[in-house]
């Protein structure tokens, strides 16, 4: 039990140090600032994604045979290195270079946006080298981990690949490809987008940092989806997240009003924070215990293929102006809130067994 407190407080630091993200807020904008377009943002986004492709499923064998623990550690150093290149990222080949090194390892940011606002200014390369930092701080919390729980009780012996597809139909995957296709815009409006569009309707540099702290706080409502969940049913809930991401989305393609935006953009990661812990849910509970790790690696290989598809085309709408690539986000989900929650076996109770896709 101790054991277990341990890693549990450690593993919240990592993922709090690692989630001190300074230049967030700004993270288009320091891109255009290197000599970077939008498209080819989105270009070194599908290279990670394509990176992570190939190695998702290694990845996961690797896990499942040397352990989580190691494995963690390994990404929170590969994650550092990334890190580093970022603070001295320059044009297209050094955001790149970054991004392949993201796409092999695949709280804190309320604290990294209120320093980028108060303290960085437009001094990019600082918020760079702050989020350095923590990685590497993170890094260093992740090798105090020790073995536990299922990683301890698991041989080499019971690892068999081809447990991995257990419960693969065609529901299955379209529930994994279009989960990808919202999800994609979602990164991409948060991270990226979501500041063209505050400068599109004359705000300041200033706002980007407020409004992030904002969209973060929004991000915590993935706390409430389990609740959510048990009161209304997953179908509900999917269905109620999608359309309203789907309003978000219409809203931002129309407006050219500031605080529109910003709720437009609030209401979407409201929606998707509340949807991811359900998919992840629905996932962990396909997959056989002693091949976890590679079976979620083999969803997220076909979610990243989605991704990079779709993540160019989102690049180029965006270059050639923002309505196009907000209209494509709404349909997005619109076909979300058409599809997902109907994927299950009408024969089964809401409350679902193992075979139904949305529970």
């Amino acid at each position: 039990m101790q054991k277990n407190r341990k890693n549990l407080c450690l593993l919240y630091a990592v993922s709090f140090l690692q989630g001190m993200v300074f230049y967030a807020p700004v993270a288009m904008l320091y891109r255009q600032a290197a000599h970077m377009t939008v498209t080819q943002t989105a270009v070194t986004e599908s290279v990670c994604l394509a990176v992570s492709v190939f190695l998702e499923v290694p990845w996961g064998i690797l896990a499942d045979v040397i352990g989580y623990r190691r494995t963690l550690q390994i990404c929170a150093a590969v994650s550092f290195l990334s890190k580093i290149v970022f603070w001295k990222a320059e044009g297209f080949a050094g955001f790149l270079t970054e991004r392949i090194l993201l796409g092999i390892v695949t709280a804190g940011l309320l604290t990294a946006s209120a320093v980028c606002t108060v303290l960085t200014g437009k001094d990019y390369r600082l918020a760079a080298l702050l989020t350095m930092g923590s990685y590497g701080l993170a890094m260093l919390c992740s090798f105090g981990l020790e073995r536990a729980g299922e990683e301890q009780k698991q041989g080499r012996n019971s690892f068999r690949f081809r447990d991995s597809f257990s419960g693969w139909d065609w529901k299955w995957l379209i529930f994994l490809v279009v989960t990808a296709f919202g999800q994609e815009f979602h990164q991409m409006l948060t991270v990226y987008l979501g500041q063209l569009q505050y400068v599109r309707c004359g705000a300041g540099e200033w706002a980007n940092g407020a409004v992030y702290i904002l969209v973060t706080v929004a991000g915590l409502a993935g706390g409430f989806s389990a609740g959510l969940t048990r009161r209304l049913g997953a179908k509900r809930v999917t269905l109620l997240c999608f359309l309203l991401a789907a309003a978000g989305c219409g809203v931002l393609a129309g407006t050219e009003n500031f605080l529109l935006s910003v709720g437009a953009v609030l209401l979407v990661q409201v929606c998707f924070r509340m949807f991811w812990p359900l998919q992840m849910s629905i996932q962990n509970k396909r997959a056989a215990p002693g091949n976890r790790a590679t079976a979620l690696s083999m969803n997220s290989l076909l979610m990243n293929l989605t991704a990079c598809s779709v993540n160019p085309v989102f690049g180029k709408l965006a270059d050639a102006g923002l309505p196009l690539v907000m209209t494509a986000g709404f349909l997005c989900c619109l076909a979300g809130a058409v599809l997902l929650p109907f994927l299950g076996d009408k024969k089964e109770k809401r409350a679902g067994k193992e075979k139904s896709v949305v529970r």
